[in-house]
């Protein structure tokens, strides 16, 4: 029950940030021209990061990475006569969609001393930034740095001794997460609940010995985004097999090999996951000291997960 209540928490956080990270990725230029002192350029470009994140759109550290751009530039006031004021300065923001290199928005602030306009400032940001259409900000789901989620899966299992049976009523959940460190490639990591039973049989006895077992797997994940809807992540990495009775020993760890295969749905990706993986050494039975075994694990898991911050 406890693990239920986890994951439910979890997924509710991660809907919660989502709702706060869902806008449209802005990049800020550096800020261009003259103003009525010389740290003006750096000020008015550090006060626009800091607004685009107060406003909880997505700062992009680089262009290519951005939809939109914000553009700032400083000149001298100009009068009816365009005669240049001594005094005054304008600073002019301007928001251009990288996509199809648009001007969607402008506005400008004029000023002597940059504290003049200091609580106009975010007016004006904002202003710009909600121009931006609704849609915008959700079509890159593919590539998040972070992934959390969770999923629930049916584990049959060979146990390879004589006398020994596939036992297919092995079910678990379990809760990850995954940082995507680079476009192509990610690792992993989680907690997942499972059942483990062994039938030994005899023509004398006949018995079943049960366990539950917490693995915790260890993935490196290969990324392909094919057409516009897909995400494919083949993966190989391990997992520690942890048990919760006294009953079976399994081996401390299992190598794995899975294909993790999603398609977007709402806000985040449902996905379906068939692995296997094979223990790296003997399992055994702790009323059996002389037995040995080894486990031949499948796994057929379905599930839901949410990207936050996009690369």
């Amino acid at each position: 029950m406890k693990k239920y209540i986890l994951l439910i928490l979890l997924l509710c956080a991660a809907f919660s940030l989502y709702a706060q990270s869902n806008k449209a990725s802005v990049y800020v230029l550096p800020v261009t021209g003259i103003g009525s002192k010389p740290g003006d350029n750096e000020y008015f470009y550090n006060k626009l990061n800091s607004e685009v994140t107060y406003q909880n759109f997505k700062l992009t550290k680089t262009l290519k990475d951005a939809e939109f751009s914000l553009i700032g530039t400083l000149f001298p006031y100009t009068d009816d006569a365009n005669e240049p004021s001594l005094k005054q300065y304008v600073f002019h923001l301007l928001l251009l969609d990288n996509k199809t290199n648009e001007n969607r928005a402008e506005g400008e602030l004029v000023y002597e001393v940059y504290e003049d306009i200091n609580n106009l400032f975010p007016v004006l940001v904002h202003t710009l930034l909600y121009t931006i259409p609704e849609g915008k900000g959700k079509d890159n789901w593919r590539d998040k740095t972070f992934y959390a989620g969770g999923s629930f899966f049916w584990s049959p299992r060979i146990y390879a001794i004589e006398n020994a049976s596939i036992h297919f009523s092995n079910f678990g959940g379990g809760i990850f997460a995954e940082y995507r460190f680079l476009d192509f490639l990610s690792v992993g990591t989680g907690f997942e609940l499972t059942t483990d039973y062994v039938q030994i049989s005899s023509n004398v006895i006949r018995r079943n010995y049960g366990n539950i077992l917490l693995e915790i797997p260890i993935l490196v994940k290969y990324i392909f985004k094919p057409g516009e809807h897909f995400i494919l992540e083949p993966y190989t990495g391990f997992h520690f097999n942890i048990p919760f009775l006294k009953t079976t020993i399994p081996s401390p760890a299992s190598w794995l090999i899975g294909l993790h295969y999603g398609v977007k749905a709402g806000p985040g990706v449902a996905f379906i996951d068939p692995r296997f993986s094979l223990d790296l050494s003997k399992s055994g039975l702790h009323s059996l000291s002389s037995l040995s075994f080894q486990r031949y694990i499948f796994h057929f898991g379905i599930g839901y997960k949410l990207g936050f911050f996009t690369k």
